[in-house]
């Protein structure tokens, strides 16, 4: 999975606040979150550029990245 894929053309649309983070989407399958401490006081829109929240999706492309390696080397 790659950053840029998530990020290039696309938009991010708020689905839920949770544990002190907001839950955004990208094309119905990739959520990602961002904590609210992190935004400082920023003024976030229900739909966003998803480029915006670059910081956010990278930790989580990231993450599932790592985890589909993981679980690959734990199948072999």
């Amino acid at each position: 999975m790659k950053t840029i894929d998530i990020i290039k053309g696309n938009k991010a649309v708020f689905v839920e606040c949770h544990s002190g983070s907001l839950v955004y989407e990208v094309n119905d399958t990739f959520r990602f979150s961002v904590p609210v401490k992190d935004l400082q006081g920023s003024r976030v829109r229900a739909t966003e550029n998803a480029s915006v929240f670059m910081k956010w999706i990278k930790v989580a492309v990231q993450q599932i990245n790592k985890a589909e390696l993981e679980n690959r080397l734990n199948n072999e």
